[in-house]
């Protein structure tokens, strides 16, 4: 009996334990479920617009940064809601797999840019940002990158930032 117990509690352990790390790894998103979700982000941009109107977007400040904080704020709970349906975090670190095509850009302040390209043509091309130069050159090999949703810059198309390439194949 003592046995049959002990069995029972490493079993339970076990299962426990495995079905928690499965839980922590994030799967690596397609460019298509990607783009979906950024999309959807998008989307939720122009329904805030939409719903609240500039001032209720911007405020009543003539300061733009104070505008921006405004909005920042304003962006990530439409921003959140639409994430919460991929079970996904502003912030949170996630990963997509995808074939670059070489078009990658430094924007004014440095960044490197580069855009995720629905291969069915579904949704539109996403542009991403890079902390590093890691993407530079990679043409016609699939990577996968490590990046986060955030609203750093309210009213940009820049909600996929700090990026990095963790592999190409």
């Amino acid at each position: 009996m003592k046995r049959f117990l002990i069995a029972i509690v490493m079993l339970i352990a076990v299962c426990g334990c495995s079905a928690q790390n499965s839980k922590n790894e994030k799967e690596v998103l397609t460019n298509k479920e990607f783009a979906k979700i950024w999309w959807e982000v998008e989307q939720s941009h122009s329904d805030a617009y939409t719903e609240l109107g500039k001032i209720g977007l911007f405020g009543t400040s003539n300061d733009e940064n104070e505008q921006m904080e405004h909005a920042r704020s304003i962006y990530e709970e439409y921003t959140q809601k639409v994430l919460d349906k991929y079970g996904i975090k502003i912030g949170e670190r996630v990963k997509v797999g995808f074939t670059p095509d070489g078009s990658t850009k430094k924007a004014d302040n440095g960044v490197i840019i580069c855009n995720i390209v629905d291969e069915t043509k579904e949704y539109y091309d996403c542009p991403i940002y890079f902390k590093d130069d890691s993407i530079v050159d990679i043409k016609d090999k699939t990577v996968v990158i490590d990046g986060e949703f955030t609203e750093r810059y309210p009213g940009s198309l820049a909600f996929f930032n700090n990026c990095t390439v963790v592999s190409e194949n």
